[in-house]
């Protein structure tokens, strides 16, 4: 699948790759791009950075029929700035511009079989269960979208009664639980769940703002067992976790 808005560009990389053996479907723009890869399902996706890259990966990443299919970014510039875009969007992989439109089909073989080979690496790792209670969409959405392409198994919540009943029915690794939440609030979920038997034993770390850091004694009161504040980046979020969650067992 080739999303390109560039006509004579895109026209270039599918014939190239059409006359190399592949079956090639092309969008102009991101939302027929979405809507071609649900009705496709390519092994392979190709998106130009140009109009609005995020939400077309965010879309596809969350998507449970899409979530697995590879997305290289093609981009301008240098392989620094490659590396920097594909960790920051959670892409497979980059291909920066201009590249030999000739050549394109075996540099698309190459990062295929690269990405395939990492995604089988990381579908044979044990996931981690995560539960999110946070009343922000954009918050759930931004976590969750950053954990799944770090190893996580993640589930959200948006308020407290729900997120109380997921807790006991799923019985999470771990729970990424706001503090400030309308109705029940992050410190009444905290207490009920450290007190229900079948939740006690699971970590709650608090998402709290800059402002609400003083309130962090109340939680660790309530036996909270760490806090991320916010605004977090999204990017390190996984590896901040798993460095919590390693502490916390080395101090059992």
């Amino acid at each position: 699948m080739v999303i390109e808005e560039d006509d004579d560009l895109r026209e270039s990389i599918k014939s190239n790759l059409d006359s190399d053996g592949f079956e090639v479907c092309v969008a102009a723009n991101g939302l027929a791009g979405i809507k071609a890869v649900s009705t496709h399902a390519p092994r392979l996706v190709l998106l130009d950075v140009t109009e609005n890259p995020e939400q077309v990966v965010s879309e596809l990443k969350l998507d449970p029929d899409t979530k697995h299919i590879p997305i290289i970014v093609l981009m301008e510039g240098d392989s620094v700035e490659g590396e920097n875009l594909a960790s920051r969007m959670c892409v497979d992989d980059y291909i920066t511009k201009p590249f030999s439109e000739s050549s394109i089909a075996k540099i698309v073989k190459l990062k295929l079989e690269e990405c395939e080979s990492k995604i089988k690496r990381k579908q044979h790792r044990k996931k981690i269960p995560v539960l999110v209670i946070d009343d922000e969409a954009d918050i759930c959405r931004l976590v969750e979208l950053n954990l799944r392409t770090d190893g996580f198994d993640v589930r959200t919540r948006s308020d407290g009664p729900s997120g109380i009943k997921a807790a006991r029915k799923y019985k999470p690794k771990l729970i990424l639980l706001d503090v400030m939440m309308p109705g029940m609030d992050g410190l009444e979920v905290l207490t009920n769940l450290k007190w229900n038997r079948k939740t006690k034993n699971i970590p709650v770390f608090m998402l709290t703002s800059k402002s609400t850091t003083g309130d962090m004694d109340h939680a660790f009161s309530r036996r909270a067992d760490a806090y991320i504040t916010k605004p977090f980046d999204g990017e390190a979020l996984g590896r901040t976790i798993k460095k919590k969650l390693k502490e916390l067992k080395t101090q059992e």
